[in-house]
């Protein structure tokens, strides 16, 4: 009976895999073959063209796997992000364009190619109007990474900043909160000595919700040295660890003797 069962288990996996359409299997073996390529020879144009074409396979787990390697892959070394960002860029605006496929995919791995993404600012700004939350935080995150290039969207990112609508995005309160916290991160890394951003997330840290306490102190370990201001506000909360640690990691960053 157990034989049988795993039987039946193998021939639905096949038949899903049939239905995703393409080789999925075999194309996640050759993409991880041509990220490992890639990771030592960052201009081995072969394995990228291989790469760039599965962003546009019949298969969507293919397409998103595609787009996933070069987000990792520009994330992880400097080298091989300048080296494939001339071809990636242009390949993934085109996916960041999609509608209801793997353009989330697409808008996350173009801000991780930081100020290289430059040109896909203005396809960017146009997801922060897009009626899908998902869609506007992950632009929102991509735009402060590509930095001072995304000045002409902080104006958007400003208003998202100060929407206290609780209901925004037919979301709940948290939701709203963490689009708000989003652009003042993307804000303050465009903008470095912009203070209303800061000031949002240093006034946060004292709100009654633990989760938005939480929020504001991951969003400023993360700013890194841009949130040096903020670091007597979060080591007055002696007892919360994640406070110190964010508190330790901004001036290890900023090179502040402890």
């Amino acid at each position: 009976m157990k034989r049988f069962s795993m039987k039946r288990a193998f021939v639905f996996i096949a038949i899903v895999l049939a239905a995703c359409g393409g080789d999925v299997v075999g194309d996640s073996v050759k993409l991880g073959d041509a990220e490992a390529r890639l990771r030592k020879d960052p201009h081995d144009s072969q394995s990228l063209d291989f790469i760039l074409r599965k962003l546009n396979d019949v298969s969507k787990i293919t397409r998103n796997s595609a787009a996933a390697i070069l987000r990792v892959l520009a994330a992880a070394d400097p080298n091989v992000r300048s080296a494939i960002a001339p071809k990636s860029i242009p390949a993934l605006i085109e996916v960041a364009q999609r509608q209801d496929d793997n353009e989330q995919q697409g808008i996350s791995a173009l801000g991780e190619f930081r100020e290289l993404g430059a040109p896909a600012v203005p396809t960017l700004i146009k997801r922060l109007s897009d009626p899908s939350f998902p869609n506007v935080d992950y632009a929102t995150e991509a735009l402060g990474k590509i930095g001072p290039a995304s000045i002409p969207a902080v104006p958007i990112l400003r208003r998202q900043l100060r929407n206290t609508d609780p209901n925004a995005y037919e979301f709940q309160l948290w939701v709203t909160i963490q689009l708000r916290v989003q652009s003042a991160v993307a804000i303050r890394r465009i903008v470095p000595d912009d203070r209303e951003s800061l000031d949002y997330l240093i006034e946060l840290l004292s709100s009654s919700d633990p989760r938005f306490r939480l929020q504001a102190i991951m969003a400023l370990q993360d700013l890194g040295k841009l949130a040096l201001p903020a670091v007597p506000a979060l080591e007055s909360y002696r007892e919360d660890e994640n406070a110190r640690n964010a508190a330790w990691t901004i001036k290890e960053e900023a090179g502040v003797p402890r």
